[in-house]
This record gives structure tokens, C-alpha cells and sequence, in this order.
């Protein structure tokens, strides 16, 4: 990985809620939880990081839609993050991603928990739990189209693993199409192991 400058907490619940904004999957239910808490789209798309008001109304947005700062959902157990730094990957660094244990992440890396190994399954078309592969072909399209995606974002305990927080879907992607996967922008937070394995679940592989 490249390391490329430090970074806030404000900016990474920025880069999220951004991310997710614009997911065909999870945009909507973004945006009601935005409507819920007086959020104007501008404050995602054009945010103003040095406003503490609206960095408060993105932390508040992202607690309704996930769970930040309330210990539920995605965000129960979460580790504290001793500080979030931003990097570029490499060649090879795409083989250091694990996804969250989750069973649907679980089953369609065949329990290795790397999106390299769902690469095979969705081309073999197989569709866990009746889920469609299409948004993972969609986003193949997309990229080889010129498209690109926002930067990852995952936490670490300094290991060799790089565990995905946000972008698990776009991650997946990548392994369809690695090669467009080198400079890809990340955020990355260092946290404790065993507080990180509390949160992420243990390594599926041996």
C-alpha cells in the first residue's frame, strides 16, 4: 500500500456516507435516514469538513443508517480506531482484503472470506441465497467502460489483513476486474487485534 497523507474521523463518515449514497443497493434507505435527520444532499456531496455542525448532522445520519455511535448494527462491537491514515493500493494488495463475517460474504468466498474467491463463483453463476450477481457484473461493466468507484474503506490491526468496513460490493468488483484495482484510493484505520476479531469475526482461512 502507498501511503499517501493522515486522515479524520469526519472525513472517513464523509467518504461512507458518500459511498453509499450513490449504491443502486443501499442509496435509498440512505436517504430516508438523511430525510429523518434534516440532512441536505449538499452535506454529502459537497460537504464542508471544517463546519463541526454539519461533521455532527453526517455522524448523526450515519448513526440512524448504521449503527455509528450507537453500538448496533454494522457498528456494534466496532473497535475504537486509534487514527485513520488514507492509502492507494497496490499489485497484490487485493489478495490482503477480507470481508466482515457475514453469511452471505461467508458463502460466496467459499468460507475464505477474500473477495478473490467469490470472483470464481459469480462467474460460474452461482447465486447465494437467491441474491443476484448482477450489480457485481454491472460494476465489471462499469469499470472496463471507464468508469470508477470511491475510495474503500477498512480497518486493521496491522497484520497482513485489510478488513472492509465500507464498500464490500465494489471490493468484489475489483476481484472481477484486478486489473483496475492498483491506485485505488483507501481509508484504512489502525485498531487493536483482539477488539478488531471481536467486531469482524475471526479468519476463515487456517
Amino acid at each position: 500500500m502507498q501511503y499517501q497523507r493522515e486522515a479524520t474521523q469526519d472525513e472517513v463518515v464523509w467518504v461512507f456516507l458518500e459511498g453509499e449514497y450513490r449504491s443502486a443497493r443501499f442509496g435509498g434507505e440512505l436517504r430516508e435516514a438523511m430525510a429523518r435527520e434534516g440532512c441536505p444532499p449538499k452535506a454529502i456531496l459537497e460537504p464542508d469538513l471544517q463546519s463541526a455542525e454539519e461533521n455532527a448532522l453526517r455522524q448523526r445520519v450515519l448513526g440512524a443508517y448504521r449503527g455509528w455511535g450507537r453500538n448496533t448494527d454494522l457498528f456494534e462491537g466496532f473497535p475504537p480506531v486509534a487514527r485513520w491514515q488514507r492509502f492507494r493500493f497496490e499489485e497484490g494488495d487485493l489478495d490482503r482484503l477480507r470481508y466482515v463475517r457475514y453469511s452471505y460474504w461467508d458463502e460466496i468466498s467459499c468460507f475464505t472470506g477474500r473477495p478473490r474467491s467469490a470472483a470464481p463463483v459469480i462467474r460460474q453463476g452461482r447465486e447465494i441465497f437467491e441474491v443476484s450477481n448482477a450489480p457485481f457484473l454491472e460494476g465489471e461493466a462499469f469499470l472496463r467502460g471507464g468508469g470508477s468507484f470511491p475510495p474503500l474503506i477498512a480497518v486493521t490491526d496491522g497484520g497482513p489483513d485489510i478488513i472492509l468496513l465500507e464498500g464490500h460490493s465494489r471490493a468484489t468488483v475489483y476481484a472481477l476486474a484486478p486489473e483496475f484495482f492498483p491506485g485505488t484510493a483507501c481509508y484504512l484505520g489502525l485498531c487493536e487485534a483482539k477488539a478488531l476479531e471481536a467486531w469482524a469475526g475471526p479468519p476463515l482461512e487456517p
